[in-house]
């Protein structure tokens, strides 16, 4: 067994094996970086097909006619980083799969949910760079001039 200097100056000497490890941690792997962004091609185009064929034709049909166009907006743009895990996660104990990569693209709904909720809780006017929705809704509500509170 090997002893350690504990005031020795000179930093360890670190196996072969270790010394590659660190080394793919610190350059930049762009094989997997396009594999990231693949991933969150995919996750967007599912988002937007169940959106177009399942949200919007009820979303129609409510006559709220903003409530299409602030959605749409809304899903736009996220980095896509849970569906992402998740389906690295997959991929760590099975093989690429179709089925799972849908899924994963699922929590980028409930994500897009929960960032909702929480811009009504926080009463934040921006979300993106643009107007929140219930912001946008508020807007649409006194245009219309519906009555009661636009809030």
């Amino acid at each position: 067994m090997r002893t350690i200097d504990a005031v020795s100056t000179r930093p360890p000497t670190r196996s072969p094996r270790v010394a590659a490890s660190t080394a793919l941690l610190t350059e930049p792997c762009a094989e997997f970086d396009r594999w990231r962004r693949g991933v969150r091609q995919v996750a967007l185009n599912h988002v937007a097909e169940f959106v177009a064929t399942r949200c919007l034709p009820q979303l129609r049909r409510t006559g709220i006619d903003t409530a299409p166009g602030v959605l749409t907006q809304f899903l736009d743009g996220g980095k896509c980083l849970r569906s992402t895990y998740m389906y690295l996660g997959w991929q760590c104990g099975a093989e690429p799969d179709e089925a799972a990569l849908r899924a994963s693209a699922g929590l980028e709904l409930l994500h897009a949910f929960a960032l909702l909720q929480d811009d009504v809780m926080d009463d934040s006017p921006l979300r993106r760079g643009r107007p929140a929705a219930h912001v946008q809704f508020a807007h649409w509500h006194s245009e219309n001039g519906l009555s009661g509170s636009r809030d």
